[in-house]
């Protein structure tokens, strides 16, 4: 059958960096495991709970009659950081000492806020917000849910967070606001951000966001790396292990390294200052050569659509994109491709008697031309469909060549006309099925 015109391109993803590779317990770390959770697992908690109800008690106090929420526009008096400082980085020290996390290998050393107002670093898991309380004591930049966590929001409430939505493109846009104002104020601590944002098992890096890089001030780039082989302490969603699950596994394992590393602070040439993506790449670079591992453009925007897809029952790597580069290649964003899915999952259920079955993730001819809006299209067109998105030709259609069939037609509309998907299908309707 004839292809009707030719989707966009598609290339080999790389290894998805949202798995947890914890290996299998063997008989002899069950053994272990068994001997610690006998002899230390009890005191381990005891004091894990003391520590974390200690640290929430005392960043509460620290604040006691001082507004959190919203975040005010001036740092706390210097009276209420000193209780911070004096008392919460040895207490953080001693809960990660109750997880395993004996010795903390730590080189380089942090550059003073004069030379560097702002610190970014690699995000594995909640393991990272207890080492920079034990560092640092930073503004942190975190995702805005993570206020609703029990103990841990209030914690990082105390320590003036800036909490960005990640669904809501506005919020990014007042959290840069905070983060220059923070920046520019000296009476603040440095500020740390995940340009990742979001976390994944240390295996690659993300793509960056510009948050960091927009004030143009300089950076000082952190590598942390978990370096137990019996144990991924990273927590990733939604293809992870759970976090209550990794944490028992911590304490049950007799004992967890990490090592953080400092690298020397990147001042922003003139170029750099005019352009944030290139600020961001030479920074991106440095990690991840520090770290000995690739960069990917996965974003948040891939975590998302994984969620979105295990919702619709599709396994959620089905709808991995790579987004980063998916949105310059597709011209599709988050939102577009959350919609495309949307209709890609009902082709599926349509095909399958209403119902995802297990594991599948890839339409037939019937699903695509449902996924299509053509309920009924006729063999011919529906072959000739498939064999324009199909194309590795393995006989389906994948959500990444469903989104590359539908990329061409979209580009033909105005934006004015419609979400992606719409463009798309009015494209098709109205001018290739004519």
């Amino acid at each position: 059958m004839p292809v009707l015109w030719q989707p966009r391109p598609l290339w080999e993803l790389p290894p998805c960096p949202y798995v947890n590779h914890t290996p299998p317990v063997t008989p002899l770390q069950k053994l272990r495991m068994i001997l610690v959770g006998v002899t230390l697992f009890l005191p381990r908690l005891i004091v894990l709970l003391v520590t974390l109800f200690s640290t929430y008690g005392l960043a509460k106090l620290s604040v006691v009659g001082w507004q959190t929420q919203p975040r005010p526009t001036r740092s706390l008096p210097t009276w209420r950081r000193i209780i911070q400082k004096v008392l919460v980085p040895p207490l953080t020290r001693m809960n990660m000492f109750s997880l395993g996390f004996h010795y903390i290998k730590v080189n380089g050393r942090p550059a003073p806020r004069t030379e560097a107002p702002i610190l970014v670093s690699n995000h594995q898991g909640f393991l990272d917000i207890w080492i920079w309380l034990w560092q640092l004591l930073p503004v942190g930049v975190s995702a805005a849910e993570n206020k609703r966590f029990p103990i841990m929001g209030e914690i990082m409430l105390a320590f003036q967070t800036i909490f960005v939505d990640r669904e809501d493109g506005s919020s990014g846009k007042t959290a840069t606001e905070q983060i220059k104002a923070t920046v520019e104020d000296a009476r603040y601590p440095q500020v740390v951000i995940y340009p990742e944002g979001n976390t994944c098992n240390g295996r690659a890096l993300c793509g960056f966001k510009m948050g960091a890089f927009l004030p143009g001030k300089p950076v000082q780039p952190v590598v942390i790396q978990y370096k137990n082989p019996s144990l991924d302490a990273s927590w990733c969603e939604p293809l992870g292990i759970p976090v209550h699950i990794l944490a028992l596994r911590m304490l049950l394992e007799l004992n967890n390294t990490v090592e953080i590393t400092y690298l020397d602070p990147v001042v922003p040439t003139k170029a750099m200052q005019e352009s944030p993506e290139l600020f961001a790449r030479a920074v991106q670079s440095a990690m991840a050569e520090a770290m000995a591992v690739p960069v990917t453009q996965y974003s948040f925007g891939d975590t998302a659509l994984m969620f979105r897809a295990r919702k619709y029952g599709l396994p959620p790597e089905a709808a991995l994109m790579e987004m980063d580069r998916a949105t310059q290649v597709f011209g599709a964003g988050t939102t577009d491709c959350k919609e495309c899915l949307e209709h890609f999952a009902n082709g599926i259920k349509a095909e399958h008697g209403g119902s995802v079955p297990k594991g599948c993730g890839a339409a037939s001819s019937v699903g695509l031309a449902t996924a299509l809006g053509l309920e009924g299209a006729d063999v011919s067109t529906s072959d000739s469909l498939m064999e324009t998105f199909d194309q590795d030709k393995s006989g389906t259609v994948s959500f990444r060549e469903f989104v590359a069939g539908l990329a061409p037609l979209a580009a033909k509309r105005k934006a004015e006309e419609g979400s992606f998907y719409a463009r798309a299908i009015m494209e098709l309707k109205e001018n290739v099925l004519k």
